[in-house]
C-alpha cells in the first residue's frame, strides 16, 4: 500500500507503529523530539482538538526541517516522503489532561475520568516532500514544494464508575505515565471502559480510516 511513496513516522510511539501495520502500510520511524521542547510555548488557551493539532505539526515540522537542511535521513527519497505528525490528548468537562508525571497525579485523573463521558482527541499532520526537497539539497528553500495538512478526530469514551482502589491499582500495576489522560485503552483498562462513540483507533493513537484517505489524498494532489 502507498508503495509509490515513503513514509516516515515521527513518533516513537509503539501504539501508532502497530496500527500502520495493521493498516498494511511500510513505513519507516523517525521520531520528534519537539514536543518535549515546545510542550511548555503551545499557544494558550486552546481547545483540545486544537492542541492535538498543534503539536502534531510540531512534530511533522521538526522532522521535515531535519529533511530539509541534511540533518536526518531517510532510506528511501526518490518517489519522495510523507511525514505523519501525531498528537492525542484527553479532554474532560473542557479540562485537557496530558500525561501525567508521577503516581498521584495519574491517579487524580483517572478520578476525573470515572463513571463518566470524556473526549479523546488525536491531531495528525501530513508533509509531503518530493524527493529533492526529502535529500537536503535544497536546504530551507525545499519547503516551498512540500505539501502540508493537519486534521484531528474525536472519539467520546464513556468509564464505569472506578473505586479508589481500583484506581490505585491500575497506576501502580500499569504505570500508564507516557499515556494521555493516564490510561491505555488497549490494555487492562477495558475493564471499565463502558462504552465507545466513534473511531477506537484513535483513542489507541492514530485514527486509521481517516489517515488512510487522507494519505490518499495528499498523495493524489503531489
Amino acid at each position: 500500500m502507498f508503495d509509490d511513496i515513503h513514509i516516515v513516522l515521527a513518533s516513537a510511539s509503539p501504539r501508532r507503529s502497530e496500527i500502520l501495520t495493521k493498516m498494511g502500510i511500510t513505513f519507516e520511524k523517525l521520531p520528534s523530539e519537539a514536543e518535549a521542547v515546545f510542550k511548555d510555548k503551545v499557544d494558550e488557551p486552546l481547545k483540545p482538538h486544537e492542541k492535538a493539532e498543534q503539536l502534531s505539526y510540531v512534530k511533522a515540522a521538526d522532522i521535515a526541517g531535519k529533511l530539509l537542511m541534511g540533518e536526518a535521513r531517510v532510506g528511501k527519497i526518490s518517489k519522495g516522503v510523507l511525514i505523519i505528525g501525531a498528537d492525542t490528548v484527553v479532554s474532560a468537562y473542557g479540562e485537557i489532561l496530558g500525561k501525567p508525571e508521577g503516581f498521584d497525579e495519574a491517579c487524580v485523573m483517572l478520578d476525573k475520568l470515572q463513571g463518566r463521558w470524556h473526549e479523546v482527541y488525536t491531531g495528525v499532520t501530513l508533509v509531503y516532500m518530493p524527493p529533492e526537497a526529502a535529500s537536503g539539497a535544497q536546504g530551507l528553500a525545499g519547503h516551498e514544494k512540500a505539501k502540508q495538512k493537519t486534521f484531528s478526530v474525536c472519539s467520546n469514551v464513556e468509564i464505569y464508575p472506578m473505586s479508589g482502589e481500583e484506581i490505585v491499582d491500575y497506576v501502580a500495576k500499569e504505570k500508564p505515565y507516557d499515556k494521555a489522560g493516564g490510561y491505555a485503552i488497549q490494555g487492562s483498562f477495558c475493564n471499565f471502559v463502558k462504552a465507545i462513540d466513534g473511531d477506537y483507533e484513535n483513542i489507541v493513537g492514530l485514527p486509521a480510516s481517516r489517515l488512510y484517505h487522507e494519505i490518499k489524498e495528499i498523495i493524489s494532489e503531489a
